[in-house]
């Protein structure tokens, strides 16, 4: 709380002697600029909203230079209106390459952005696949059953406001709301490889 957006950005890599002062500095800038905080540089944390926190998490991870980025829950503590300041980071990190492992009850982020993504129930993976798979065709009745039950139940408020298009299919906005209100009590794990 006593350092300021930078400072709390430029201390690990500075102190594990992996940059210098104006190494970390000038890494701090362009990553804040990234993930459009550089404006809040010099602010206090507790000036941040849940959003602009969250993304500062994000940077003080990469300021590190990680192989791989994990994410646990990254918009669960979050107001709906920040959760999608917080998955557009995300989504630029692995649209760049990164290599992300993701815990999310975010259906619409979860099917958008992974390469494969894991369906656990009770601890145990009930089924893989990629997006398509998973989401359009699951073969493991929990799997049937958890989608069918939170897909249905979402999708039948939202579909009644949704705004049809002349050949009766949902537009994409809508379809993005019905995922993005769905909120799960199991884990979806995304992987995106950069391999």
């Amino acid at each position: 709380p006593h350092m300021t957006v930078a400072e709390n950005i430029t201390m690990a890599p500075v102190l594990l002697g992996k940059k210098t002062k104006a190494e970390a500095a000038e890494m701090a800038k362009e990553l804040l600029n990234r993930v459009g905080l550089l404006e809040k540089s010099n602010e206090y944390p507790k000036r941040l909203s849940g959003g602009q926190k969250q993304r500062l998490a994000i940077v003080r991870a990469l300021a590190m230079e990680p192989d791989v980025m994990l994410f646990d829950e990254p918009t669960s503590a979050l107001d709906p209106e920040m959760v999608g300041e917080v998955l557009n980071v995300i989504k630029n990190l692995v649209k760049d390459g990164m290599t992300t492992v993701i815990v999310t009850h975010e259906m619409g982020f979860a099917r958008e952005v992974s390469d494969r993504v894991l369906f656990m129930d009770g601890g145990i993976i009930a089924e893989k696949g990629t997006p398509e798979e998973l989401f359009g065709s699951p073969q493991n009745p929990r799997t049937k059953e958890f989608l069918g039950k939170v897909l249905y139940k979402y999708s039948r408020a939202e579909l009644s406001r949704a705004k049809l298009g002349s050949n009766s299919e949902i537009s994409k906005e809508a379809a993005s709301t019905i995922y993005r209100r769905v909120a799960l009590r199991l884990e979806i794990v995304l992987w995106k490889s950069s391999r």
